[in-house]
C-alpha cells in the first residue's frame, strides 16, 4: 500500500506545526495514491448496503421463510464494511420471529 510506505519513510511528528504540516501531506497524497479506488470501495459497500436493506425489509410469511432469512443473514451481515453496523438482515430476522411467535400465540 503506497500510503504505508509513505507513512513509514515520513514519520509522524507528535506536536505542533510539524504534525499539522504531516497530516496535511498525509491527506494530499492518500487522495493522489487511494482517492479513486477507495471511493469505488465506498461505492460498491454502498449497494452491498442496499441490496441487505432490500432482504431486511421482506416481511416472512412463515417459519420456512424466516429460516431462508436467517440463512441469508449468516452469510451476507459477517462481510466487514467501512462504516456502519452490518448485520441489518439479522436484526430483521430477530424482529421478525418475534413478530411470528407472538402473531402465532
Amino acid at each position: 500500500m503506497k500510503v504505508a510506505e509513505w507513512q513509514d519513510n515520513n514519520p509522524q511528528p507528535l506536536k505542533g506545526r510539524a504534525r499539522k504540516r504531516w497530516v496535511r501531506k498525509w491527506h494530499e497524497y492518500q487522495d493522489a495514491t487511494e482517492g479513486e479506488s477507495w471511493q469505488a470501495q465506498l461505492e460498491a459497500e454502498k449497494n452491498f448496503r442496499n441490496a441487505q436493506v432490500v432482504v431486511a425489509n421482506i416481511k416472512p410469511r412463515d417459519m420456512n421463510e424466516l429460516t431462508l432469512k436467517a440463512c441469508l443473514s449468516a452469510i451476507y451481515d459477517k462481510e466487514q464494511l467501512a462504516y456502519g453496523s452490518n448485520v441489518v438482515i439479522g436484526y430483521s430476522v430477530a424482529w421478525n420471529l418475534f413478530s411470528l411467535q407472538t402473531a402465532a400465540a
